[in-house]
């Protein structure tokens, strides 16, 4: 029994080390330089799976009665929430959130997860079905292409679905002249919508852009960004390791990720630049491809707020659909908003779940 014991004690102690280990890496990521420690962006993505495993350690320890790793599991628990939150309710005020006097908007990335002729259909009764459930006033897709043809914009079929429920989407969605982006912003506010495609200095070599666009709200100009940042390209990689040369690949996968890596950190502190020259009232949607605990969330955040993060969003996940990992879409907003819900809805048709938020602006700011 007591050798039992002990075996089951080594074990747990190996495990509770491994945690530690990868917990403290992730949770100091996003305060070190990530042009040395680029590496450590992926344990920070799995900070709440690692603090949930810490949570089942401490109950292990706590039947062992190994008294001092109780104590550090505590720990971690208890900083995994300082960072994430509560799980709150996502809805702070559910009348405040349907009354006439609210933003909605909604992030989308539309990139199936096995394309296919049947997908043309599916999308566009999706986002006929998500326009009438959510009602949302700002559709931010991403991985969608809209470009200028002959005067017009010109849409994939799938997205007239858009056009039918009152957005601006064609022939006039606002776009500037001779513009192409897989960033699209759709709207169905009253009045003019000015959309300009930017290609940072740092995406010259990939089509995942950032849109720029100004439109009038009640009365008030803001500004609404639309972004798609660079994620981590595999394909080579996973060639490599279907013809058995896995050495090869496993080289090629770390110098591919610490490439994007560095490549998305230089998008990031562009794009911090730009925020911080906007004086209007400012909304940041999309698909950062960073968790809200890894080192480019936290730069590009700057003095924006989180609104999904202030009711409990941090414990909602909206990438992958078949294994929900981590929540890389974001609504990032100037202290002129405050947000009074958040849904994460289950459709699947993408590797993306749709992240819809409710704001309402604050007179105060």
């Amino acid at each position: 029994m007591a050798v039992g014991r002990t075996v089951i004690g080594g074990f747990v102690t190996l495990a509770s080390m491994l945690v530690l280990a990868l917990f403290s890496i992730g949770f100091a990521s996003a305060y070190l330089p990530p042009a040395w420690f680029w590496w450590t962006g992926l344990p920070a993505s799995l900070l709440p799976f690692l603090a949930g495993a810490s949570a089942v350690l401490l109950l292990l320890h706590a039947l062992l009665r190994y008294g001092r790793w109780v104590a550090v599991h505590a720990v971690i628990v208890v900083l995994f929430i300082s960072r994430a939150g509560w799980p709150t309710h996502m809805q702070a005020d559910a009348e405040a959130a349907s009354s006439a006097d609210t933003l909605t908007v909604m992030s989308f990335n539309y990139t199936p997860q096995e394309r296919s002729p049947e997908h043309a259909p599916v999308l566009r009764n999706t986002l006929g079905d998500l326009a009438s459930t959510y009602t949302p006033d700002l559709i931010a897709m991403q991985s969608i292409r809209v470009f200028q043809r002959r005067g017009g914009v010109a849409l994939i079929n799938e997205l007239d679905t858009l056009a039918t429920v009152g957005y601006q989407a064609k022939p006039d969605a606002g776009f500037a002249p001779r513009f192409d982006t897989r960033v699209p912003l759709f709207s169905r506010l009253q009045g003019p919508v000015q959309q300009e495609p930017i290609v940072l200095e740092a995406q010259q070599d990939t089509d995942r852009h950032i849109t720029r666009a100004e439109l009038s709200w009640r009365g008030r100009d803001i500004v609404v960004y639309n972004v798609h940042l660079r994620s981590f390209e595999r394909g080579y990689a996973l060639e490599l390791f279907e013809t058995g040369r896995y050495r090869d690949a496993l080289r090629e996968l770390v110098a591919v990720y610490r490439r994007d890596v560095l490549r998305r950190v230089k998008e990031v502190r562009e794009l911090r630049r730009r925020l911080e020259r906007e004086t209007k009232p400012t909304l940041l949607i999309g698909d950062l491809n960073a968790s809200p605990f890894n080192w480019e969330y936290r730069h590009v955040r700057g003095a924006l707020r989180d609104a999904p993060a202030h009711l409990g969003g941090n414990w909602r996940f909206t990438w992958h659909t078949r294994m929900p990992l981590a929540r890389i879409d974001h609504v990032l907003t100037s202290t002129h908003w405050e947000a009074l819900s958040m849904h994460v809805d289950a459709t699947t048709i993408s590797d993306h779940f749709p992240l819809v938020v409710t704001l309402r602006f604050r007179e105060d700011a």
